[in-house]
């Protein structure tokens, strides 16, 4: 069935997350393929991982995902059901990169149904919560910079690296 293909990947893999994160970037790859079949498939068995463990966040994206790919098959219905469930999935947490994305997303679906004017909407607010992400990320850069100054100015190593600064951050 669907695991052949990936079973080499998914054998070693304890973390629910990583396999669903697996079966969401084979979904992709078979999407970039257009074997829109098997990256449908690929999808709802990442989706389905995401909800055994609860991840709310994660399951907002790989819907996202799965919208994509619905687009694609023009299942567009079907697409709009899984960018509904995907906004309820990822509001709460307000990260501006995931609302953006979900934004481009509705703009891409309303442009393939010939829906101009609501595509133009989501587009533009797309890009506002793609500029305040970008703020974000600014002001996290300006305080890790005055972090490793004031670390120099003490004479020691610093104990945060980016990545795990950025972590504690989300």
């Amino acid at each position: 069935g669907m695991y052949q293909e990936a079973q080499y990947l998914l054998e070693d893999v304890i973390n629910d997350e990583r396999c669903a994160t697996i079966c969401s970037g084979l979904s992709l790859v078979h999407l970039a393929g257009r074997d829109l079949d098997r990256a449908k498939l690929y999808a709802k068995q990442a989706i389905e991982i995401a909800e055994a463990i609860g991840n709310r966040q994660l399951i907002g994206r790989l819907r996202v995902n799965l919208a994509e790919i619905l687009v694609e098959r023009e299942e567009y219905e079907a697409a709009e059901c899984s960018l509904e469930q995907s906004r309820a999935d990822l509001k709460p947490s307000g990260d501006a990169f995931d609302l953006s994305t979900l934004h481009a997303h509705y703009a891409n679906l309303e442009l393939a149904r010939g829906r101009i004017a609501e595509a133009a909407i989501h587009a533009q607010q797309s890009c506002e919560y793609g500029e305040q992400g970008c703020k974000r990320i600014d002001a996290f850069v300006k305080a890790y910079r005055l972090y490793l100054e004031q670390v120099m100015l003490d004479d020691s190593e610093p104990v945060l690296g980016l990545n795990r600064a950025w972590t504690l951050l989300r």
